[in-house]
């Protein structure tokens, strides 16, 4: 996986855009502890990383982290992380009431069944249903390979426009932004 330079910045002006109260992990802080750990009462969970799909067994796609710090103090829970965090898992451990996961990376909409590479069962597995199954209430993600630069300024679009919007709206008129 290539290195992500501006994902840092990404999360920076989103966090800087909803200052109270929020928490934000960069780098070696992102850990798959830390996604299975959020707060009830998070509105927002913002993932600027990459991700995996599998499409030979979807339960395996996952979001890109962090591997755990090897302090010497490993919690029973650390001792599976190995810095992805994989749909199977969020079906288990995940429960958010977030309005909105926005998965900022390349393909993180994708799934099983979709290209016609494995069987289709009677639901889409992937990232984007298991972050619904947990609870979010909204899931952006992405069916393409994303530039992270522009990915930066689309997000800070998407984000200055959430307010007055809804999600959909927002992301349009984001994306209307980045052809102007």
């Amino acid at each position: 996986l290539r290195p992500l330079p501006w994902s840092a910045t990404e999360v920076r002006n989103i966090a800087d855009a909803y200052s109270a109260n929020n928490t934000v992990y960069i780098g070696t802080e992102a850990t798959e502890e830390r996604a299975k750990s959020v707060p009830d009462d998070t509105r927002f969970l913002h993932f600027a990383t990459h991700a995996t799909l599998d499409p030979f067994d979807p339960l395996d796609a996952a979001v890109v982290l962090s591997l755990p710090s090897t302090d010497g103090q490993t919690s029973s829970r650390l001792s599976n992380d190995n810095g992805f965090l994989q749909v199977w898992e969020i079906y288990e451990d995940l429960r958010i009431n977030a309005e909105l996961v926005t998965l900022s990376g390349c393909e993180t909409a994708l799934g099983s069944g979709y290209f016609g590479e494995t069987p289709v069962g009677d639901d889409f597995v992937g990232l984007t249903r298991a972050f619904l199954h947990a609870g979010s209430r909204t899931v952006l993600a992405s069916l393409w390979e994303v530039d992270d630069r522009s990915t930066l300024d689309l997000m800070r679009s998407f984000y200055q426009h959430r307010d007055d919007r809804g999600p959909a709206s927002a992301l349009a008129e984001a994306q209307r932004s980045k052809l102007a």
